[in-house]
């Protein structure tokens, strides 16, 4: 007879994921219908004006509003939730295969992981969803892949490209991908050659010559905004879309910030050292604890650990220029998660029926 335990740890997950779920789709809902301006307007930006930041996702979604004529904030509603509930099911399962302890539950449900939107209502819909999702389809059908081939490689090369395109950020996570498949090697005592790394070296390549492309070939039109609101205007949105993302479309904005240390007011104001300091303790203390009680060898451990300390002072590099710190934390927390939830813990023994 087989004895079904309702409130298992992998039970408790699915009751988490789904609770997170609803939440995104609620508020992925309202704030699109609101359209609102840092949110939607930051995916409808669009190249109106010739090439700019971010503005491949706008070209794509009114791309396809205009040939379906599906409303664009009904079509951008589709796109978060969708990408949110491909990343949680292809979490899930991941998790489903491994045994579960209390240690790796307090990092899924930490506020500054998996549970973030939830807290802060107003990450949801923000487009390192694409990123979340990618990563933990790589983890489930392509990490495995080392043969070389050229058609694939040019295709994580694509992705790279295109990733940037629509988010620049992604420039300072694809090293996240190249430093995965090093450790699948090291992991299953592969003997390491460069073409293994081929497919997220070119991932890499792709993202570094988009983010080249963006700084020295972005348009240089003084009348950008208005070309590029217009054109959402057009298409049925607001005048309100334009108040928030599209304000701040072009680089100069932070440049002239790091040149002048513009936010070096705003973050003293807000307490960001303080907040964001315990929001990394909060994080890396059960991580630590949760990694020595895996009996994992002293080889991984320090490994890993050089790897998150060099990722995040990669990532604390543009921290100066941009005050978005907690949305850039919880990427790095996340997929942080995701890595440990596919090398650390333990797999489920498998029992007789």
């Amino acid at each position: 007879m087989i004895k079904l335990n309702v409130f298992n740890n992998h039970t408790l997950v699915k009751i988490f994921f789904s609770f997170i779920f609803l939440n995104y789709l609620y508020f992925s809902i309202r704030l699109s219908l609101r359209e609102n301006s840092w949110i939607a307007g930051d995916w409808l930006m669009n190249y109106e004006a010739g090439i700019l930041r971010r503005g491949l996702s706008g070209e794509i979604i009114l791309l396809i509003s205009k040939i379906s004529t599906i409303s664009v904030t009904y079509l951008l509603i589709f796109i978060q939730t969708s990408l949110f509930f491909i990343f949680l099911y292809f979490f899930f399962k991941i998790i489903q295969k491994k045994k579960i302890n209390l240690l790796f539950l307090f990092l899924l449900f930490s506020p500054v992981t998996i549970a973030f939107t939830f807290y802060d209502p107003l990450t949801v819909g923000r487009k390192e969803v694409i990123f979340f999702a990618f990563y933990v389809i790589y983890l489930s059908f392509l990490i495995n892949i080392l043969k070389w081939s050229l058609i694939r490689n040019l295709l994580f090369f694509l992705t790279g490209f295109l990733f940037v395109l629509i988010h620049e950020i992604f420039i300072f996570f694809s090293i996240f991908f190249i430093f995965t498949k090093f450790f699948f090697i090291l992991k299953n005592n592969i003997k390491f050659n460069i073409t293994n790394l081929s497919n997220e070296l070119f991932l890499f390549s792709g993202s570094l010559i988009a983010a080249i492309i963006l700084v020295f070939f972005s348009s240089k039109d003084p009348n950008i905004n208005h070309l590029v609101c217009s054109r959402l205007i057009e298409s049925g949105l607001s005048s309100e879309i334009c108040t928030g993302a599209l304000s701040e479309i072009v680089f100069s904005k932070y440049l002239n910030s790091y040149k002048s240390f513009g936010l070096s007011e705003y973050i003293i104001s807000y307490g960001y050292l303080k907040t964001y300091t315990i929001a990394i303790l909060l994080f890396f203390t059960p991580l630590v604890l949760f990694l020595f009680s895996q009996n994992l060898s002293k080889k991984e451990i320090n490994i890993f650990i050089i790897f998150l300390i060099f990722q995040l002072f990669f990532l604390i590099s543009i921290f100066i220029v941009v005050n978005d710190w907690g949305r850039y934390l919880n990427i790095y927390f996340i997929l942080t998660l995701v890595f440990i939830s596919y090398f650390f813990l333990n797999k489920k023994k498998k029992t007789k029926t």
